[in-house]
């Protein structure tokens, strides 16, 4: 999806990791990108992070032969989302090296951006909120309420995941997500207008016999378990957690909450959208292995069937590859998939079979109209005419002007 021959580098992407999507406000897809450079790989000029490409396309079949974009913020050349000095040892030019992208979440017209400051990827200094109200063109940091040292509750809102419940509230993954490879993940939850507001963000924790809201928060995976970048979303009503687990062993995973957020997530069903190898055993399976996979965020659009993940890939040994992967993916068959849209002849053979059995039901002349609908759609409308008509004139409905 980005490096050489893709349409990320007319954008002035070469090497570049991540790729967290939106719909935002104004219909348009946005990929958020981490570390970006001009050339492929790390380092070189044009070292920015976040930065934000756009896309047009929204759907499986958009996605079905690779992902364009189409513009940038910045233009053709997409620019870093808020000017800051990518500084180093002994940080007397800002203090910090980079700003690293967590997750993305839209409320009405507002954009917010969780993003992790650190001075290398062992190294964090704090985290904060950032936000936009004009699709992502300009950004603002969003207070002291949303800023906290990278300790906070115990580094378990290092990096964080969020979604928009149907239910009035935001739900949030965090974890350490830069310490010893990842972590356990910590829940919380809070209303719309508080997600800047850190404060008011409520735990999910266990007490001993229960679990609930307004305590002290509790691991959530199963003891053992570390995960890295986490990507929490609703996808046709289902909620699913793709994440990357680095112990016991290295994978981008896709978890389905069959009772949501809250969900078990020890038994939740599992299904594994890319695993690990070494460089060496590379390629096994072009489809499912991938050295120093990472990542894993759902394109906007997706379905259970049909889930597009953004997988990244360093190879830290000459830094190249440094892109990030498109892979189609289906959820575990466990998750109930929604009802089929009935399409338009569907519709009209079912309107004339309940027309003629509620014609038949009120005592009216059925004889002449046949036991199954017609084969042209508009013969089948007007059979469902003429047995309504019927009906009408059975109960006495007039029909004078219709």
């Amino acid at each position: 999806m980005t490096g050489p021959n893709t349409s990320s580098t007319q954008y002035g992407v070469g090497g570049t990791d991540l790729g967290i999507a939106r719909s935002l406000p104004n219909g348009s897809q946005a990929v958020v990108l981490g570390d970006t450079f001009d050339q492929a790989g790390v380092g070189g000029p044009g070292w920015r992070s976040p930065v934000m490409l756009f896309t047009n396309e929204k759907s499986p079949a958009d996605y079905a032969d690779g992902l364009t974009f189409h513009g940038a913020v910045g233009g053709s050349y997409a620019r870093q989302l808020w000017p800051y000095n990518h500084d180093r040892a002994p940080w007397t030019n800002g203090g910090f090296a980079t700003v690293l992208p967590s997750d993305l979440l839209v409320v009405g017209s507002r954009i917010y951006l969780f993003v992790t400051i650190c001075r290398s990827l062992s190294e964090v200094l704090w985290t904060e909120i950032q936000y936009s109200d004009d699709n992502g063109q300009t950004w603002h940091h969003a207070g002291p309420a949303g800023q906290r040292d990278w300790h906070h509750e115990g580094a378990f809102q290092m990096g964080i995941t969020w979604e928009m419940g149907t239910d009035g509230w935001v739900y949030i993954m965090g974890n350490k997500w830069l310490v010893d490879g990842g972590s356990n993940v910590h829940l919380y939850r809070c209303r719309p207008n508080e997600v800047a507001d850190r404060s008011k963000w409520s735990g999910w924790g266990w007490n001993g016999t229960d679990w609930g809201w307004n305590r002290a928060c509790s691991d959530i995976f199963p003891a053992g378990t570390k995960v890295r970048e986490m990507n929490l979303r609703l996808v046709q009503g289902q909620w699913l957690l793709t994440y990357t687990q680095t112990a016991p062993d290295i994978r981008v995973n896709v978890k389905g909450l069959r009772n949501g957020p809250t969900s078990h997530i020890g038994e939740a069903p599992t299904t594994t959208v890319v695993r690990h190898v070494d460089h060496d055993q590379e390629p096994q399976d072009r489809n499912n292995t991938l050295a120093q996979c990472y990542g894993g965020y759902v394109l906007t659009g997706s379905t259970l069937d049909e889930l597009y993940v953004l997988v990244s890939q360093w190879d830290t040994r000459d830094n190249w590859p440094y892109q990030v992967n498109l892979y189609r993916h289906t959820v575990h068959a466990d998750i109930p998939r929604p009802a089929p849209v009935p399409t338009l002849d569907q519709v009209v053979d079912e309107n004339y079979l309940l027309s003629r059995a509620v014609l038949a039901k009120v005592g009216g002349n059925v004889a002449d109209l046949p036991t199954t609908p017609a084969v042209e759609t508009l013969d089948a409308a007007r059979q469902t005419n003429t047995a309504l008509r019927r009906v009408a004139g059975v109960v006495g409905a007039g029909t004078a002007g219709i």
